[in-house]
């Protein structure tokens, strides 16, 4: 998210901001992976003479991003001024604005201790694991969110079961992911089927991709093999079995493997969802069975 500091202009101006990430052929940003999400603000000026300016942060919503584009700044030339210095290499007139705004960027998320770092020689591993923080940081809001910028930021189970064991070896996650099992075994239905977005909402389905529904034990184990925790588990305990017992009736039903291969109808919606080579992808009812 972000703060930014606005000194006065005139009545009712408005003042668009639009967040995105460093723009492809000549763009200024890219947007394209927003898809339908409008990442942009409008600040409408109230006038008031207030010389200390006005502070705009959003309250109701968040934003993921690299960069601000700032559309139609009101800067008028009783507002400028020379400037020489251009050490932001900012153009010429930001730099003549006398009123141009103030951004800052604030990250936050769930609060989470970090108790587990990585630091080598080399500067690229350190690298690397500096953006695994940024990302696992940038998708813990309440729950374990698929991305923090677009037109979802929902609690996909195959993000949440994927990234459980280092979530868990970076941060204490013992609430976090206490709280999100609840949630699981809140919308588990009485015949055991588990959604592929917890809570669900807008997006998947339910019965589950087994790989995704599959986070539910995922995040069980990792409990207990990364912070040797049983008591999540016995709490979950009828949940899980509840849960196994629909992944055996939704095999049973396909006839087994050997079943799946002859309809040649996929057990799973997703499987191997971003492939390193899409021509070598696995069919979805590989990862489901490996998975499962």
């Amino acid at each position: 998210v972000q703060s930014v500091f606005l000194l006065c202009c005139s009545p009712f101006s408005s003042l668009p901001l639009r967040y995105g990430y460093f723009g492809e052929n000549g763009e200024f940003l890219y947007y394209d992976n927003l898809r339908s999400a409008r990442a942009t603000d409008s600040y409408i000026f109230s006038g008031a003479p207030d010389e200390a300016g006005q502070l705009w942060q959003p309250a109701f919503t968040y934003h993921g991003f690299r960069h601000i584009e700032i559309f139609h700044w009101p800067c008028s030339d009783d507002d400028t001024e020379d400037g020489d210095s251009n050490a932001f290499g900012l153009p010429t007139y930001m730099l003549r604005c006398k009123n141009f705004p103030r951004v800052q960027m604030i990250h936050f998320r769930t609060d989470m201790e970090q108790h587990g770092d990585i630091r080598s020689s080399n500067p690229v591993v350190n690298s690397f694991w500096e953006m695994a923080l940024g990302s696992l940081s940038s998708n813990v809001m309440s729950v374990p969110t698929d991305c923090p910028q677009r037109d979802e930021r929902l609690g996909w189970m195959g993000d949440a079961g994927s990234s459980a064991d280092i979530s868990a070896l970076a941060f204490d996650v013992a609430a976090f992911h206490n709280a999100f099992l609840d949630l699981i075994e809140d919308d588990m239905s009485s015949n055991g089927s588990i959604p592929d977005v917890v809570p669900f909402y807008r997006y998947g389905n339910q019965p589950a991709d087994p790989s995704w529904s599959s986070a539910f034990v995922f995040i069980l184990y990792s409990r207990y093999h990364v912070a040797g925790d049983i008591r999540s588990y016995a709490k979950h305990r009828d949940g899980v079995k509840l849960y196994l017992e629909n992944m055996y009736r939704q095999y049973q039903r396909r006839g087994g493997f050997e079943g799946m291969e002859k309809s040649g109808i996929a057990w799973g919606t997703y499987g191997e969802w971003v492939p390193a080579d899409v021509k070598q992808r696995p069919s979805a009812t590989y990862i489901s069975a490996f998975n499962w």
